[in-house]
C-alpha cells in the first residue's frame, strides 16, 4: 500500500490465522495484563472489497454489513 506501482520478484506469502481468543489467551498465559483492546471496521491496508476514502483508510461500502477487520491490543507485563 506504500507504493502501489512497485513490482516484486519474490511474492510468496505465508500467513497464519489466529482467533482473537488465541491471541488474548497467549498474552494472559505469559503473565501480561490487557490494558486495551479495540476492534475497528476500517483498515489502512488495501482490501479489494473495501473502498478507499479521503481519510486514507479502507471502509465498507455504505449500506453493507460491517464487521471488525482490524484490532489493537495493548498489554503490559504484571
Amino acid at each position: 500500500y506504500a507504493c502501489p506501482d512497485a513490482r516484486f520478484q519474490n511474492t510468496a506469502s505465508y500467513e497464519r490465522l489466529h482467533s482473537i481468543s488465541d491471541v488474548l489467551t497467549g498474552v494472559l498465559d505469559v503473565g501480561m495484563d490487557i490494558e486495551l483492546f479495540h476492534e475497528f471496521d476500517v483498515t489502512p491496508a488495501p482490501t479489494p472489497w473495501l473502498e478507499s476514502r479521503d481519510d486514507r483508510l479502507y471502509h465498507f461500502p455504505s449500506g453493507s454489513m460491517r464487521f471488525p477487520v482490524v484490532y489493537s491490543l495493548r498489554a503490559r507485563r504484571s
